[in-house]
């Protein structure tokens, strides 16, 4: 039985690292790596100094990482699962996701604001 376990195991690893090598996802594997390189270079040449308010550019940057990472995140998805629905067409499932996500992200910087603010004093 513990054969078994261990067959069915390697076999679904074995299955998921190919599916990762599949030729569908190569140049949305490269638009995604150059959309991150883009994104990180002009984050860092816009970083803004410690108390500095973030310039445009900064703010374009991250929100167009995050958007591209949100769109990029669904259509890998969707062809690793060889879904029937069209992985670049935007659909009720993205919105529900970067809904999600962003609300996610919110939260943990919520939280971490008012841990900073209960640090300084501000907050009791």
């Amino acid at each position: 039985m513990a054969e078994d376990r261990r067959t069915g195991w390697l076999a679904f690893v074995r299955e998921a690292a190919l599916s990762l090598f599949d030729r569908r996802l190569l140049v949305p594997f490269i638009l995604f790596v150059l959309l991150l390189t883009l994104t990180n270079l002009v984050v860092l040449t816009n970083m803004p100094a410690d108390g500095a308010t973030p310039s445009a550019s900064f703010i374009a940057a991250a929100v167009v990482r995050l958007l591209g990472l949100i769109w990029f995140s669904v259509a890998f998805l969707r062809a690793i699962n060889r879904s029937p629905r069209p992985a670049w067409r935007p659909d009720g499932s993205l919105f529900v996701y970067a809904i999600t996500l962003v609300l996610g992200i919110s939260l943990v910087a919520a939280g971490e604001i008012v841990a900073a603010a209960g640090a300084a004093g501000l907050v009791r």
